[in-house]
């Protein structure tokens, strides 16, 4: 015969200890999620602060480039209408240089002196 007071004896401690390892599992795994959540925030916070700069720099950069391709194009114009072969050469080569630079090129150090209110920006 089966003594089924001792197996509820054992069965009553095996449940309560499997539910308190599952609400453990999942305050484990609501810790984990919040983690997750709290780092994704933190970069989301980066790359709008990071926004800011490069947008900054491409507005800086770009007009710099478009001011410099507006004379160049000036001085072909003139250099065509005058024939001469020596600003036609001129213009083409300030042309050339600009759209061959790298925008990007000096990001990094933009980027550096973003915040700085003494740092001069050289067009």
């Amino acid at each position: 015969m089966v003594n089924y007071a001792f197996i509820g004896a054992q069965f009553i401690p095996d449940t309560i200890s499997g539910i308190s390892g599952c609400f453990r599992a999942m305050q484990e795994e609501e810790t984990r999620r919040q983690a997750i959540i709290a780092h994704r925030d933190v970069l989301i916070a980066r790359i709008t602060a990071e926004k800011e700069v490069i947008l900054a720099y491409f507005t800086q950069r770009f007009a710099e480039r478009r001011a410099a391709l507006e004379e160049f194009f000036e001085l072909l114009g003139l250099a065509v209408d005058s024939r001469d072969n020596h600003q036609l050469n001129v213009a083409l080569a300030g042309i050339l240089g600009i759209i061959q630079d790298n925008p990007l090129e000096d990001f990094e150090t933009f980027k550096q002196h973003f915040h700085d209110p003494d740092y001069v920006i050289e067009i």
